[in-house]
Formats: C-alpha cells, sequence, structure tokens
C-alpha cells in the first residue's frame, strides 16, 4: 500500500492510500483529489494515470506537485514488501501469472523491480553471512 499526504501551509489536508489499484484509505477531505490526472513517473519514464497503475501514480505525485504550495509526501509504500512476499510465498495457483507479468491480486512486477528485487536479496544474503561469520 502507497499512502500519500497532502499539506498545505503546514497543515495536513488529506490522506489517501492506495493498494491493488484501489483507493482503500481516505482521510480528510479527498474529494479534490483529481484521479484522471496522469503524473510523470520517474521510474517507468512516462506519464502513468490511476486506471494504469494506480500505486505509481501516487508515488509519483510528489513530484507532481513539487513547487506548489500543496505538498504531496508518500508516508508508506509496502509495495516491496508484498514483491518479497509474493516472492517467497510464490504465485497464488488460483491466479496463475500472465504474459504482461500480472500475478496474483493484480500485483505486478516489473522488469525494472526485478533487479531491485535482487539485489535486496543479495544484500540481504551478504548480511547474513557476515553475522554467521562474526559469530564464529
Amino acid at each position: 500500500m502507497i499512502v500519500v499526504t497532502f499539506i498545505r501551509d503546514g497543515q495536513t489536508l488529506a490522506r489517501l492510500g492506495v493498494a491493488y489499484g484501489q483507493r482503500v484509505l481516505t482521510e480528510g477531505d479527498c474529494s479534490w483529489i483529481d484521479y484522471g490526472f496522469s503524473p510523470v513517473s520517474t521510474r517507468l519514464q512516462r506519464a502513468v494515470s490511476f486506471q494504469e497503475d494506480a500505486e505509481e501514480w501516487a508515488r509519483s505525485l510528489p513530484e507532481a506537485y513539487a513547487g506548489t504550495p500543496l505538498q504531496a509526501q508518500v508516508i508508506e509504500d509496502t509495495g516491496m514488501n508484498e514483491i518479497l512476499a509474493v516472492a517467497a510465498n510464490g504465485v497464488n495457483a488460483d491466479a496463475p501469472a500472465m504474459q504482461d507479468g500480472t500475478i496474483s491480486h493484480n500485483l505486478k512486477i516489473s522488469p525494472l523491480r526485478q533487479p531491485r528485487l535482487m539485489l535486496l536479496l543479495a544484500v540481504l544474503a551478504v548480511a547474513a553471512l557476515f553475522l554467521l561469520l562474526t559469530r564464529l
């Protein structure tokens, strides 16, 4: 889940939570949020719509609002935890992987995230090896 806080003049106006392509959490007045707006994702290097990838859309909001009186801040992003959980538990047999990379619960592992996952797993393995060797 990605949680974005909207702040103006030091006051929190609203909080928006997005997971699995849907709004799952709203606090405050979120009626003014334009879900038709397509901010540019620095990860994808192109505009992304809420309908296309709601999580990436939410991640892109802080940069879209930069330089305006309204600030957007991502205060929670558990996307990597979801990816690690799927990697550890395997793909749900009831929701087989599709050609576009979509797996259980519409969770997408993009080609850009796979190397990051491998790097994270390698760092964790090195850390575990270091701890093991220092205890011997």
